[in-house]
């Protein structure tokens, strides 16, 4: 029995063409999955930033955040840092603030980049204010989160109305 080398290396590729092509090697699979990750894991790091809010736990709340980079924009478009965001809560909380909740309506996650996503929603607050008035508020948020050495990070928090 004689085969032709033509037809080992024609039948060779093929072989190995299909056995890629069923293992997904060469597939946007793994892009896919990696990409939905990302964005899960962007999207648990703004529910989590948001339920330390809701505690009242400052130090939790900054563990969420970028020290560095952070940056707050208001719905009037006054920017704010880290440090000026967590000294507002703080002392909100210490005054007698509280939320009674918080959370996102409608959300949705964007890859931006491999290590960046932007999360967007409606966000959805209600709470006391240390005067004792009661406030509900709902705003247009957007996040952005960023891998930043291995942690995922909230870098900004953009409210509009």
């Amino acid at each position: 029995m004689s085969f032709n080398r033509k037809k080992v290396v024609i039948f060779i590729s093929l072989l190995l063409v299909s056995l890629l092509t069923l293992s997904g090697c060469g597939s946007s699979n793994d892009d896919s999955v990696l990409d939905t990750e990302r964005k899960t894991t962007a999207t648990s790091t703004v529910n989590n930033f948001l339920s330390a809010i809701l505690e009242g736990n400052v130090d939790k709340i900054e563990t969420y955040m970028s020290n560095y980079s952070f940056i707050y924009v208001s719905e009037t478009g006054e920017e704010i840092n880290a440090d000026q965001f967590l000294d507002n809560l703080d002392q909100g909380f210490s005054a007698g603030a509280i939320y009674y909740a918080i959370g996102i309506d409608n959300i949705n996650s964007e890859l931006i980049t491999s290590s960046e996503v932007k999360v967007t929603g409606l966000l959805k607050t209600y709470g006391k204010y240390p005067d004792g008035r009661d406030f509900s508020d709902t705003n247009a948020v957007e996040f952005r989160v960023k891998n930043i050495r291995g942690a995922w990070l909230i870098t900004k928090m953009k409210e509009s109305s």
